[in-house]
């Protein structure tokens, strides 16, 4: 149990981008519904409707997560570095965090700008999480 303690800051990042997750969902969900949209209906893509913008965040924050969290516990499986576990995880949870703000505010284009570059930041932090983890299981 000492060893997970190491562990702790990159595996509350794990759980709160769950959470992260489990309430986009209600937003998207809430947000067709006021809208107008069947369940389960997408609205079309549109980057000017909050709605879409809400939905596209949901989904994008899902597709990432099945990574984010298999790469977290490979580190912590491998006994990676836990300072930079913790620190690569904390700093993918924060990019999440802010990809989402910026996204759901909408503003700026569809492509490039503070997104883009939130999301770009946590794919890399994620990556690296992975590498450390090869890195501690070879050695």
């Amino acid at each position: 149990m000492s060893a997970l303690f190491a562990y702790s800051a990159a595996l509350m990042s794990l759980a709160l981008f769950a959470i992260l997750g489990q309430v986009l969902s209600a937003a998207a969900a809430i947000s067709r519904s006021k809208a107008g949209y069947l369940p389960g209906e997408m609205p079309r893509p549109d980057y000017g409707d909050r709605v879409y913008r809400i939905c596209r965040t949901y989904h994008n924050t899902v597709d990432n997560a099945g990574t984010f969290a298999a790469a977290v516990a490979a580190a912590v499986l491998t006994l990676a570095s836990p300072v930079l576990v913790n620190l690569f995880a904390v700093l993918a949870l924060i990019a999440r965090l802010l990809f989402v703000a910026f996204y759901v505010k909408g503003g700026g284009r569809p492509d490039g700008g503070p997104r883009s570059i939130a999301y770009v930041f946590q794919s890399a932090m994620t990556i690296l999480l992975a590498l450390l983890a090869v890195s501690a299981g070879i050695t």
